[in-house]
């Protein structure tokens, strides 16, 4: 079938094969670690420099938190917060009052025309209610009588 020759020829392809799979791998290893150690040292310096943007803003805050009380006594601060949370609290509470209002009237309203457009309905699940009651009031007495 197959001679000698033809099979060390196929044996010579084959490693010959595997020896330039192994350097491109190599090669492949090196640039991913060199791209890695580039990406690496980029990320290092962006955070640093963000580092020092962010403690730099953080020392504006600070500075300009000391300016801000130096001008004014703490009682005043303490009485213009108060002042603000009174004023917001208000507002939501407006707010909120006038939803509920709002959302009231509309229940109303859909009530109303239900009543208005299904009588029938209507007496139905009245009729329904007042004999769910009656003998829930009635089946609890009667066990009270027993």
């Amino acid at each position: 079938m197959f001679n000698a020759a033809k099979t060390n020829e196929i044996t010579n392809q084959i490693k010959d094969n595997a020896e330039h799979l192994v350097g491109t791998a190599k090669e492949a290893v090196a640039d991913i670690t060199a791209d890695t150690k580039d990406a690496a040292q980029n990320l290092g310096k962006k955070i640093q420099a963000r580092t020092v943007d962010t403690k730099s803003d953080a020392e504006a805050l600070i500075a300009s938190l000391r300016e801000l009380l130096a001008e004014k006594p703490l009682q005043n601060k303490a009485e213009e917060i108060k002042g603000q949370l009174t004023e917001q609290y208000r507002e939501w509470k407006d707010t909120i009052q006038h939803e509920v209002e709002v959302a009231v009237k509309e229940s109303q309203a859909r009530s109303r025309k239900v009543l208005n457009e299904q009588p029938l309905l209507t007496l139905a699940v009245a009729v329904g209610a007042g004999a769910l009651l009656g003998y829930l009031i009635g089946n609890h007495q009667s066990s009270d009588n027993s």
